[in-house]
Protein backbone atom coordinates (compact mmCIF):
# COMPACT_ATOMS: atom_id res chain seq x y z
CA UNK A 1 0.00 0.00 0.00
CA UNK A 2 1.22 3.57 -0.87
CA UNK A 3 1.53 5.18 2.32
CA UNK A 4 1.26 8.42 0.88
CA UNK A 5 -2.09 8.47 -0.91
CA UNK A 6 -5.51 7.68 1.29
CA UNK A 7 -6.73 3.99 1.65
CA UNK A 8 -9.44 5.50 -1.48
CA UNK A 9 -6.80 6.44 -3.88
CA UNK A 10 -5.44 2.92 -3.16
CA UNK A 11 -8.10 0.82 -3.72
CA UNK A 12 -9.44 3.06 -6.92
CA UNK A 13 -5.63 2.47 -8.60
CA UNK A 14 -5.90 -0.78 -8.28
CA UNK A 15 -8.96 -0.98 -10.10
CA UNK A 16 -11.64 -2.00 -7.28
CA UNK A 17 -15.33 -0.03 -7.50
CA UNK A 18 -15.46 2.02 -4.35
CA UNK A 19 -18.24 4.50 -4.03
CA UNK A 20 -17.05 8.20 -3.26
CA UNK A 21 -18.08 11.90 -4.29
CA UNK A 22 -16.21 14.97 -2.47
CA UNK A 23 -13.74 12.56 -1.22
CA UNK A 24 -12.99 15.35 1.44
CA UNK A 25 -14.37 13.68 4.18
CA UNK A 26 -17.40 15.75 3.79
CA UNK A 27 -19.82 13.04 1.93
CA UNK A 28 -19.55 9.96 3.69
CA UNK A 29 -19.84 7.72 0.51
CA UNK A 30 -16.57 6.45 0.57
CA UNK A 31 -17.32 4.15 4.09
CA UNK A 32 -15.27 0.89 3.91
CA UNK A 33 -15.21 -1.59 7.07
CA UNK A 34 -11.58 -2.81 8.23
CA UNK A 35 -10.56 -5.95 8.64
CA UNK A 36 -6.87 -6.22 9.94
CA UNK A 37 -4.97 -3.48 11.02
CA UNK A 38 -5.01 0.10 12.61
CA UNK A 39 -6.64 3.17 11.08
CA UNK A 40 -6.13 6.72 12.25
CA UNK A 41 -8.84 8.12 14.36
CA UNK A 42 -9.85 11.15 12.01
CA UNK A 43 -10.60 8.90 9.77
CA UNK A 44 -14.41 7.74 11.62
CA UNK A 45 -14.59 10.99 12.67
CA UNK A 46 -18.53 12.48 12.10
CA UNK A 47 -19.72 8.61 11.85
CA UNK A 48 -22.09 6.79 13.71
CA UNK A 49 -20.82 5.46 16.85
CA UNK A 50 -22.44 2.02 16.05
CA UNK A 51 -20.48 2.41 12.79
CA UNK A 52 -17.44 3.68 14.08
CA UNK A 53 -17.53 0.43 16.98
CA UNK A 54 -18.73 -1.80 13.90
CA UNK A 55 -14.66 -0.77 12.02
CA UNK A 56 -16.27 1.43 9.76
CA UNK A 57 -13.99 4.54 8.40
CA UNK A 58 -13.98 6.68 5.68
CA UNK A 59 -11.29 5.55 2.95
CA UNK A 60 -10.27 9.42 1.88
CA UNK A 61 -9.41 10.01 5.33
CA UNK A 62 -7.01 7.04 5.84
CA UNK A 63 -3.96 7.22 5.46
CA UNK A 64 -2.59 4.21 7.61
CA UNK A 65 1.67 3.48 8.52
CA UNK A 66 1.19 0.02 7.74
CA UNK A 67 -0.71 -2.23 5.51
CA UNK A 68 -4.32 -3.21 6.37
CA UNK A 69 -7.32 -5.15 5.32
CA UNK A 70 -10.78 -3.31 4.39
CA UNK A 71 -13.66 -4.72 2.85
CA UNK A 72 -16.89 -2.84 1.09
CA UNK A 73 -19.75 -1.92 3.42
CA UNK A 74 -22.99 -3.37 2.24
CA UNK A 75 -24.90 -0.67 1.91
CA UNK A 76 -28.01 -2.71 2.48
CA UNK A 77 -27.48 -2.85 6.40
CA UNK A 78 -26.49 0.95 6.66
CA UNK A 79 -29.38 2.26 4.82
CA UNK A 80 -33.35 2.44 4.34
CA UNK A 81 -35.79 2.61 1.76
CA UNK A 82 -37.77 5.69 1.22
CA UNK A 83 -40.39 6.31 -0.79
CA UNK A 84 -40.38 9.36 -3.56
CA UNK A 85 -43.71 11.49 -3.14
CA UNK A 86 -43.11 14.40 -5.32
CA UNK A 87 -40.32 14.62 -8.33
CA UNK A 88 -40.42 18.07 -10.13
CA UNK A 89 -37.89 20.55 -11.45
CA UNK A 90 -36.85 23.55 -8.97
CA UNK A 91 -35.97 25.80 -12.44
CA UNK A 92 -33.78 24.34 -15.50
CA UNK A 93 -31.01 22.57 -13.56
CA UNK A 94 -32.20 21.82 -10.05
CA UNK A 95 -34.49 18.71 -9.31
CA UNK A 96 -36.45 18.43 -6.23
CA UNK A 97 -37.40 15.28 -4.33
CA UNK A 98 -39.36 14.56 -1.59
CA UNK A 99 -39.02 11.48 -0.08
CA UNK A 100 -41.57 9.59 2.63
CA UNK A 101 -38.95 7.74 5.67
CA UNK A 102 -38.96 6.87 8.73
CA UNK A 103 -35.58 7.99 9.49
CA UNK A 104 -34.99 10.98 12.33
CA UNK A 105 -34.21 14.17 10.84
CA UNK A 106 -33.35 18.00 11.39
CA UNK A 107 -33.39 21.04 8.86
CA UNK A 108 -30.32 21.30 7.57
CA UNK A 109 -28.97 17.92 8.00
CA UNK A 110 -27.46 15.90 5.28
CA UNK A 111 -28.26 12.33 3.72
CA UNK A 112 -26.42 9.66 1.63
CA UNK A 113 -28.72 8.58 -1.56
CA UNK A 114 -27.83 5.26 -2.54
CA UNK A 115 -28.12 4.79 -6.51
CA UNK A 116 -26.28 1.54 -6.35
CA UNK A 117 -22.91 0.05 -4.93
CA UNK A 118 -20.74 2.41 -6.55
CA UNK A 119 -22.73 5.99 -6.99
CA UNK A 120 -23.90 7.23 -3.72
CA UNK A 121 -24.10 11.02 -3.29
CA UNK A 122 -25.06 13.35 -0.05
CA UNK A 123 -27.88 15.80 -0.26
CA UNK A 124 -29.00 18.62 2.52
CA UNK A 125 -32.12 18.40 3.60
CA UNK A 126 -34.63 21.66 2.85
CA UNK A 127 -37.81 20.63 4.85
CA UNK A 128 -38.73 20.44 8.79
CA UNK A 129 -39.61 17.54 10.45
CA UNK A 130 -42.94 19.12 11.01
CA UNK A 131 -43.39 19.27 7.17
CA UNK A 132 -43.64 15.24 7.13
CA UNK A 133 -41.72 14.59 4.53
CA UNK A 134 -37.64 15.20 3.37
CA UNK A 135 -37.21 17.54 0.65
CA UNK A 136 -33.93 17.38 -1.35
CA UNK A 137 -32.45 19.40 -3.80
CA UNK A 138 -29.95 17.89 -6.48
CA UNK A 139 -27.84 19.80 -9.48
CA UNK A 140 -28.56 17.62 -12.54
CA UNK A 141 -25.23 17.98 -14.32
CA UNK A 142 -24.56 17.05 -18.16
CA UNK A 143 -22.47 14.04 -16.77
CA UNK A 144 -23.88 13.63 -13.11
CA UNK A 145 -24.45 9.91 -12.86
CA UNK A 146 -27.19 10.36 -9.43
CA UNK A 147 -28.62 13.47 -11.02
CA UNK A 148 -29.36 12.37 -14.68
CA UNK A 149 -30.47 9.44 -13.08
CA UNK A 150 -32.94 10.40 -10.49
CA UNK A 151 -34.28 12.86 -12.91
CA UNK A 152 -34.49 10.65 -16.30
CA UNK A 153 -35.62 7.00 -14.38
CA UNK A 154 -36.78 7.88 -10.34
CA UNK A 155 -40.90 8.80 -10.51
CA UNK A 156 -43.26 9.47 -7.97
CA UNK A 157 -43.81 6.19 -6.41
CA UNK A 158 -40.69 4.75 -6.68
CA UNK A 159 -38.58 3.32 -3.66
CA UNK A 160 -35.16 5.10 -3.28
CA UNK A 161 -32.06 3.70 -0.72
CA UNK A 162 -31.13 6.63 2.08
CA UNK A 163 -28.67 6.34 5.15
CA UNK A 164 -29.20 7.90 8.19
CA UNK A 165 -29.09 11.72 8.29
CA UNK A 166 -25.80 13.39 9.61
CA UNK A 167 -24.47 16.92 10.14
CA UNK A 168 -24.52 19.86 12.24
CA UNK A 169 -25.79 22.79 10.43
CA UNK A 170 -29.08 22.36 12.45
CA UNK A 171 -31.25 25.46 14.16
CA UNK A 172 -30.50 25.99 17.70
CA UNK A 173 -33.47 27.14 19.45
CA UNK A 174 -31.07 28.26 22.37
CA UNK A 175 -29.86 31.39 19.97
CA UNK A 176 -33.38 32.74 19.38
CA UNK A 177 -32.43 36.19 20.63
CA UNK A 178 -29.43 36.02 18.20
CA UNK A 179 -28.85 37.96 15.31
CA UNK A 180 -28.08 35.27 12.30
CA UNK A 181 -26.41 35.80 8.59
CA UNK A 182 -27.23 33.28 6.09
CA UNK A 183 -25.06 33.04 3.16
CA UNK A 184 -26.39 30.25 -0.01
CA UNK A 185 -24.94 29.91 -3.32
CA UNK A 186 -26.84 27.32 -5.32
CA UNK A 187 -28.34 24.84 -4.46
CA UNK A 188 -26.32 25.31 -0.84
CA UNK A 189 -30.25 27.39 -0.39
CA UNK A 190 -31.46 23.26 0.31
CA UNK A 191 -30.25 23.68 4.18
CA UNK A 192 -30.68 27.32 4.57
CA UNK A 193 -34.79 27.17 3.70
CA UNK A 194 -34.94 24.28 6.27
CA UNK A 195 -32.80 25.86 9.05
CA UNK A 196 -34.52 29.44 8.13
CA UNK A 197 -37.92 27.79 8.57
CA UNK A 198 -36.50 26.13 11.69
CA UNK A 199 -36.06 29.73 12.87
CA UNK A 200 -39.08 31.38 12.24
CA UNK A 201 -41.35 28.29 13.38
CA UNK A 202 -39.81 28.74 16.98
CA UNK A 203 -40.35 32.34 16.67
CA UNK A 204 -36.60 33.69 16.36
CA UNK A 205 -35.95 37.03 17.57
CA UNK A 206 -32.98 38.12 15.74
CA UNK A 207 -32.21 40.10 12.74
CA UNK A 208 -32.06 37.38 10.03
CA UNK A 209 -29.82 38.91 7.06
CA UNK A 210 -30.25 36.07 4.44
CA UNK A 211 -28.31 36.13 0.68
CA UNK A 212 -28.84 34.19 -2.00
CA UNK A 213 -26.40 33.83 -4.67
CA UNK A 214 -26.73 32.68 -7.99
CA UNK A 215 -24.20 33.11 -11.80
CA UNK A 216 -27.27 34.78 -13.50
CA UNK A 217 -31.00 35.68 -12.63
CA UNK A 218 -32.19 32.54 -14.05
CA UNK A 219 -30.74 30.79 -12.11
CA UNK A 220 -32.30 31.59 -8.79
CA UNK A 221 -35.46 29.00 -7.79
CA UNK A 222 -37.78 29.59 -4.47
CA UNK A 223 -37.87 33.31 -4.79
CA UNK A 224 -41.38 33.30 -4.36
CA UNK A 225 -40.92 31.27 -1.38
CA UNK A 226 -38.11 33.91 0.34
CA UNK A 227 -40.03 36.86 -0.35
CA UNK A 228 -43.22 35.58 0.91
CA UNK A 229 -41.51 34.91 4.38
CA UNK A 230 -39.61 38.05 3.78
CA UNK A 231 -42.95 39.57 3.84
CA UNK A 232 -44.56 37.96 6.97
CA UNK A 233 -41.44 38.17 8.84
CA UNK A 234 -40.17 41.99 9.78
CA UNK A 235 -37.01 40.24 11.29
CA UNK A 236 -35.92 39.09 7.61
CA UNK A 237 -34.05 40.40 5.16
CA UNK A 238 -33.60 38.72 1.90
CA UNK A 239 -30.93 40.31 -0.36
CA UNK A 240 -30.26 38.58 -3.94
CA UNK A 241 -26.92 38.37 -5.73
CA UNK A 242 -26.13 37.77 -9.26
CA UNK A 243 -22.51 37.36 -10.33
CA UNK A 244 -23.37 38.62 -13.70
CA UNK A 245 -26.49 40.58 -15.18
CA UNK A 246 -28.46 38.89 -18.18
CA UNK A 247 -32.02 39.52 -19.99
CA UNK A 248 -34.00 38.24 -17.56
CA UNK A 249 -32.75 40.12 -14.44
CA UNK A 250 -32.89 43.42 -17.21
CA UNK A 251 -36.24 42.71 -17.33
CA UNK A 252 -36.89 42.11 -13.67
CA UNK A 253 -34.56 45.22 -12.67
CA UNK A 254 -37.48 47.02 -10.53
CA UNK A 255 -36.31 44.40 -8.16
CA UNK A 256 -33.23 45.17 -5.52
CA UNK A 257 -30.65 42.27 -7.14
CA UNK A 258 -27.10 42.82 -5.77
CA UNK A 259 -24.11 42.66 -8.95
CA UNK A 260 -20.85 40.89 -7.98
CA UNK A 261 -19.53 38.18 -5.82
CA UNK A 262 -21.70 37.62 -2.75
CA UNK A 263 -18.55 37.41 -0.61
CA UNK A 264 -17.39 41.07 -1.33
CA UNK A 265 -21.43 42.03 -1.01
CA UNK A 266 -21.69 40.27 2.71
CA UNK A 267 -18.33 42.15 3.82
CA UNK A 268 -19.11 45.53 2.21
CA UNK A 269 -22.66 45.39 3.90
CA UNK A 270 -21.33 44.20 7.50
CA UNK A 271 -18.14 46.13 8.75
CA UNK A 272 -18.99 43.99 12.23
CA UNK A 273 -20.70 40.75 12.75
CA UNK A 274 -19.94 40.81 16.56
CA UNK A 275 -22.27 38.13 18.29
CA UNK A 276 -23.82 37.00 15.14
CA UNK A 277 -24.76 33.05 14.22
CA UNK A 278 -23.42 32.42 10.98
CA UNK A 279 -24.80 29.74 8.15
CA UNK A 280 -22.38 29.56 5.06
CA UNK A 281 -23.96 26.82 2.44
CA UNK A 282 -23.01 26.06 -1.19
CA UNK A 283 -19.69 26.40 -2.72
CA UNK A 284 -16.48 25.55 -1.02
CA UNK A 285 -14.38 29.00 -1.98
CA UNK A 286 -17.17 31.29 -0.78
CA UNK A 287 -17.58 29.04 2.46
CA UNK A 288 -14.18 29.02 2.98
CA UNK A 289 -13.72 33.03 2.39
CA UNK A 290 -16.44 33.85 4.80
CA UNK A 291 -15.94 31.65 6.96
CA UNK A 292 -12.66 33.29 7.88
CA UNK A 293 -13.99 37.17 7.23
CA UNK A 294 -16.33 36.02 9.73
CA UNK A 295 -14.20 34.91 12.41
CA UNK A 296 -12.21 37.93 11.61
CA UNK A 297 -15.27 40.13 12.61
CA UNK A 298 -16.22 39.17 15.79
CA UNK A 299 -18.44 35.77 15.03
CA UNK A 300 -17.17 33.21 17.13
CA UNK A 301 -15.91 29.95 15.68
CA UNK A 302 -18.60 27.79 17.11
CA UNK A 303 -21.18 30.03 16.01
CA UNK A 304 -20.36 29.24 12.42
CA UNK A 305 -22.14 26.62 10.60
CA UNK A 306 -20.92 25.54 7.01
CA UNK A 307 -21.91 23.13 4.56
CA UNK A 308 -19.73 23.43 1.52
CA UNK A 309 -20.95 21.71 -1.55
CA UNK A 310 -18.21 19.76 -2.84
CA UNK A 311 -18.54 18.52 -6.37
CA UNK A 312 -18.75 14.54 -7.11
CA UNK A 313 -14.79 13.64 -8.53
CA UNK A 314 -14.88 11.97 -11.61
Amino acid sequence: MNSSQSVLENLLNRGHQVPNSCRAGICQACKVQLVDGVINPQAQQGLPAAQSDAGIFLACCCFPSSNISVQLVDTARISHEAQVLDHFMLNADVLCLRLDTDFKWQAGQVINCVKDDTVIRSYSIASRPMDGVVELHIRIYPDGRFGQWAKHQLKVGDRLRIEAPFGECVYDPACYQQNMLMVATGTGLAPIYGVLKEALANHHQGQIELYVASGDYQGFYYLDKLEALAQAYPQLRLHKVVRRRDSVLEEAALEEVKEGHVEDVVLAEHSSLKDYRVYLCGAPTMVEQLKKACFMRGVKMQDIQCDPFEAAQP
